[in-house]
C-alpha cells in the first residue's frame, strides 16, 4: 500500500479518534450531570421531610400541651368550688395555695404554647419553601434531563456511526498495521496521534530526533516507544 494513501488514512483514523473522544467525554459530562440532577432532587427533597416532621412535631407539642391546659383548667375550676365549700381557713388557705400553683402552671403553658405556635409558623413557612424549592428544581430537571436525554441520544449515534467509519478506515490498512491500531483502541486508546514538538502525541514521550525526521518527511509509520501509538505529522 502506498504510504501517501497510509498516511491520508491514519490522518483520517487520528482525525476521527479525536471526535470519538469528544463525542465520549460529553456522554460522561451528561451522566454526571444526570447524577447532581438527581441527587438534588433528593437533597431537597430530605429538606421537605425534615420541614414537614418539624412540622409534625410542633403540633404535637401543641395537642400535649393543650391537654395539660385543660387538665389545670379542670383542676382549678375544681379548686374554686372547693373553696366556695371550705369553712376552715387552714383548709381555705391550703386550697388558695394549690389554686395559685395552678394558676402559675397554667400561665407557663400558656407561655410555652405561645412559644411553640410562632415555631409551627416559621416551620409551616420552612415547608412551603422546600416543597417549592422541590417543585421549582424539579421543573428545571425535567427540562435539563429531556435536553440532556436528546442529546445522549445524539451521542449515542455519533459513536455508533464513528466507530463502525473507524472500523472501516483501519481495515483499508496494511493487515500488521492494522491489528495493532485494533490492540490500541482495545485497551481504550487512541490509536493514532499527532507529533506535537517532537514528541508523542498521546504519553508526550520525545521520539528520537531520526524517527521525528522520518515522520516530517513521510518516509515511515512510527511507532512511540513508550505508548506504542502510532505518530503522525500533519
Amino acid at each position: 500500500m502506498d504510504l501517501k494513501v497510509v498516511y491520508a488514512t491514519l490522518a483520517e483514523v487520528a482525525s476521527l479518534e479525536e471526535r470519538l473522544a469528544a463525542a465520549r467525554d460529553a456522554r460522561e459530562r451528561h451522566a454526571r450531570r444526570d447524577d447532581h440532577l438527581g441527587a438534588l432532587g433528593r437533597e431537597l427533597a430530605v429538606d421537605a421531610q425534615v420541614a414537614s416532621q418539624a412540622v409534625a412535631e410542633a403540633n404535637a407539642a401543641l395537642r400535649r400541651l393543650d391537654r395539660e391546659l385543660r387538665d389545670v383548667e379542670t383542676k382549678l375550676a375544681e379548686h374554686e368550688r372547693r373553696l366556695a365549700q371550705v369553712a376552715d381557713v387552714r383548709q381555705a388557705a391550703a386550697v388558695r395555695l394549690e389554686a395559685a400553683s395552678l394558676a402559675r402552671r397554667r400561665e407557663a403553658l400558656e407561655a410555652e404554647a405561645l412559644g411553640l405556635l410562632g415555631a409551627l409558623e416559621v416551620a409551616e413557612a420552612g415547608v412551603g419553601e422546600a416543597v417549592a424549592d422541590v417543585d421549582r428544581q424539579a421543573a428545571r430537571s425535567r427540562t435539563e434531563l429531556e435536553a440532556l436525554e436528546r442529546a445522549a441520544d445524539r451521542g449515542a449515534a455519533t459513536i455508533a456511526a464513528g466507530q463502525e467509519e473507524l472500523a472501516r478506515l483501519v481495515s483499508l490498512l496494511p493487515a500488521d498495521l492494522g491489528r495493532h491500531l485494533r490492540r490500541l483502541q482495545e485497551r481504550g486508546l487512541q490509536s493514532v496521534v499527532v507529533l506535537k514538538g517532537g514528541a508523542c502525541g498521546g504519553c508526550f514521550a520525545q521520539l528520537p530526533a531520526a524517527s521525528a525526521g522520518e515522520l516530517r518527511g513521510r518516509r515511515a509509520v512510527i511507532r512511540c516507544g513508550g505508548c506504542g501509538r502510532v505518530v503522525i505529522e500533519t
